[in-house]
């Protein structure tokens, strides 16, 4: 697990006096904004799939995520508010992990983040599991089945590495910030 090149850019020119150099790497990024800044919790956003469009296929070989390309598959509601929305936001490749590995990346990729002094993370775009699921599972195209096991995973890796700390049992609440994930797999499952 990297930055990719937009994470590390280094230009942090509209940051004011912080060392532009610090800002290249996550680590350090992290400090800085904890210790400079007197900011608590640093919370990173992701997708539920690691990035917007997937992950990268270097973790099938670095990883052995097993990641392929699968085509977006969503429902017709979609494409009569707008076609043109439809194929490009949609109907697009995605390099994804199936979800036989689901538990095993986002545990990595969480503790990673932890390993960063990253405190929780909000994890958008859950909703991309409904209409790549006929390419996580060769065995079971299940969307709600693939949908239930990134679910599982999300909530046994918060649970694992951004568990909120407190001398009542009942208040020790994974750090997760839950973003559209608002599907009719997840609220009935």
């Amino acid at each position: 697990f990297e930055m990719n090149e937009k994470s590390n850019k280094g230009d942090c020119s509209d940051s004011g006096n912080h060392n532009a150099s610090s800002f290249g790497d996550a680590k350090a990024f992290v400090r800085e904004l904890k210790q400079d800044l007197r900011i608590g919790e640093v919370y990173v956003w992701h997708a539920l799939l690691g990035y917007w469009g997937g992950c990268s296929q270097d973790l099938s070989d670095a990883r052995g995520y097993e990641v392929r390309e699968v085509t977006g598959r969503f429902c017709a509601g979609l494409k009569h508010n707008s076609w043109l929305e439809h194929k490009q936001y949609w109907e697009k490749t995605y390099s994804i992990v199936p979800s036989i590995h689901a538990s095993r990346f986002v545990s990595d990729y969480h503790r990673h983040l932890k390993a960063l002094g990253v405190d929780g993370v909000k994890v958008d775009a859950q909703t991309l599991v409904e209409g790549i699921a006929h390419g996580l599972n060769e065995n079971n195209p299940n969307r709600v089945s693939a949908c239930a096991q990134f679910r599982k995973a999300l909530e046994e890796s918060s649970r694992e590495h951004f568990l909120s700390s407190s001398n009542d049992a009942r208040l020790c609440v994974p750090k997760v910030m839950n973003c559209m994930s608002c599907t009719n797999d997840h609220i009935f499952s």
